[in-house]
């Protein structure tokens, strides 16, 4: 049975209750940009409100539903403004939420590792040193106590580490779950890390999760982002869409090609394109051939030529981040609970799940099932490599009709297992179960379609379509991607979660607009499961 692609109205009913969730919001520290520059860094943790801190103080937190939005303020009254996409372009933010203390010590190992050639002019580099100043001196004035020493989990992370927390790796939890995986699953477990589809279409792009399923928070106190922003504020440009979305590779960025670096680093994420990508000699593989995307994005970086274009004269703009989130309170052994009572029946179904799903159909109370990143999947990757999340879209060939102008790129990989997470040599057992919950795509301009395929049976799970703006106000910016649809499965009305073997296969397909070449784009799955627990 193909999934339904539901927009967020559709789930009201589904996720309803007669429990109201607790709705708060918290706002990012600003972030502020010259024209065409690049914000890409985690911000500090910002502690959620006192209310909820106090309401769950002693339980987990069941997020149900979250919004995200980017705003500006007046700084005389301020009244907020959501900033369209041609003004601030969301790349994509990554999540997460968990004990402050964890979350301050992630925050500061990310400051260590902080590259100088991250910064691009000596005015850039002074900018950023007064800003990391002045959150020195704030933390210092806000800590009373003395400094708790830092985990050794924590202090271990290495750059490549914490690049995948913070990439566009992190974007569907591979991060999280590759360290986790590397040092232990205690390491970070109350931390959990969300966003969905988190790029241009995150204003509609929702989040519903049908109860039983929930992201499970246990401590839940703060919330920290990594933030890719770029200033996109131009009325100039005569193009159907800023061409900075695509971070064209500008002639300040030093390729050196003997030793394959970017700006005097190794390029992140490092190039791991499919075996059937080289063959094609897609230009976004290899160094040689790179002329925007991701790796000349990093943070600090003006996407124009500075040497034709002053992007000092002006003040910056500040922009923030807005989350909204409807939670749950829920008892810590809901978890426990649900797992002991895990039994295999003979129809391959467990008590827990059906009891669960029944339960919730019927509006009674029910076990929270706890959701996590599913790994796959990125179109550029196969069954050897994860991916190299981004490729170029070639031109069509000069007088090929509008209808058959598409340029389309398919591959299989695993559902669940490590080859799917990156090149840490551990792999999950191919034969744990793993329900499919949430599924949605992460595309750019130009994007057509994605597809996501069971390749055991050809069964279609989830076809969507981007939604395009047709105006200029926030949420509907012309030619812009401002929306996806995700798949969702649940209990009734909604079909039933597909189970899969982690070992199994699942087949993407991405179709583009090819009338121009497009540089950087993505096509990446960013999906949510729950673990079928073993039988005892």
């Amino acid at each position: 049975m193909r999934s339904l692609v539901l927009a967020a109205s559709g789930l009201v009913g589904v996720c309803a209750n007669k429990h109201a969730f607790d709705t708060f919001t918290v706002v990012s520290r600003p972030v502020d940009l010259r024209y065409s520059e690049v914000h890409q860094r985690m911000q500090e943790p910002i502690e959620l409100p006192q209310e909820i801190r106090d309401k769950y103080l002693g339980y987990d937190m069941a997020i149900r539903n979250f919004h995200v939005d980017v705003i500006e303020r007046d700084p005389l009254t301020g009244a907020e403004r959501s900033v369209p996409l041609s003004e601030a372009y969301n790349h994509h933010y990554i999540s997460f939420m968990g004990p402050k203390k964890t979350l301050d010590w992630l925050y500061e190992k990310m400051n260590e590792q902080m590259d100088p050639n991250d910064v691009t002019s000596p005015q850039q580099a002074a900018l950023l040193n007064a800003d990391l100043n002045q959150h020195a001196e704030e933390e210092e004035d806000a800590q009373s106590e003395e400094k708790e020493e830092m985990p050794m989990v924590i202090r271990q992370l290495d750059g490549h580490d914490l690049h995948m927390l913070g990439s566009c790796h992190g974007m569907g939890g591979r991060g999280m779950r590759m360290l986790q995986n590397k040092y232990g699953e205690e390491s970070m477990d109350k931390v959990v890390q969300f966003g969905g589809a988190s790029g241009a279409e995150f204003r509609h792009n929702p989040h519903p999760y049908p109860k039983p399923y929930a992201q499970v928070v246990k401590q839940p106190e703060a919330l920290a982002a990594i933030l890719h922003l770029i200033n996109t504020i131009d009325k100039d440009h005569e193009a159907e869409y800023s061409p900075l979305l695509e971070c064209p590779c500008t002639p300040q960025r030093d390729f050196d090609l003997e030793h394959q670096k970017i700006d005097g680093k190794d390029p992140r994420p490092p190039f791991t394109c499919s075996k059937s990508m080289l063959e094609k000699g897609n230009t976004a593989c290899r160094l040689e051939t790179y002329e925007g995307g991701f790796r000349c994005c990093e943070h600090g970086v003006f996407l124009v030529d500075t040497d034709k274009t002053d992007v000092y004269s002006s003040p910056a703009a500040r922009f923030f981040f807005k989350f909204t989130f409807e939670t749950e309170r829920i008892k810590k052994s809901d978890e426990k609970k649900a797992a002991e009572a895990a039994e295999e029946t003979a129809e391959g179904e467990t008590h827990r799940l059906r009891g669960a799903l029944v339960r919730a159909a019927e509006g009674e109370e029910e076990d929270t099932i706890p959701l996590r990143p599913v790994a796959c999947c990125d179109v550029t990757g196969d069954l050897e490599s994860f991916g190299n999340i981004e490729y170029d879209v070639p031109q069509c060939p000069e007088g090929t009709p509008n209808e058959r102008c598409l340029h389309v790129l398919s591959t299989v990989q695993y559902v669940d297992t490590w080859k799917s997470f990156g090149p840490y040599n551990v792999t999950a057992d191919p034969d744990d179960l793993v329900d499919l919950v949430y599924a949605s795509a992460h595309i750019h301009a130009g994007g057509v379609r994605l597809d996501l395929i069971d390749e055991q049976t050809g069964q279609l799970l989830c076809s969507t379509e981007p939604q395009y703006g047709e105006g200029v106000d926030a949420g509907d910016e012309k030619n812009y991607v401002v929306g996806i649809k995700p798949c969702i499965w649940g209990p009734p009305p909604l079909p039933p979660p597909p189970r899969f073997r982690k070992g199994d296969k699942l087949r993407t397909v991405a179709t583009y607009d090819a009338s121009k070449k497009r540089h950087g784009v993505m096509s990446l799955w960013l999906m949510s499961g729950a673990d079928v627990p073993k039988k005892a």
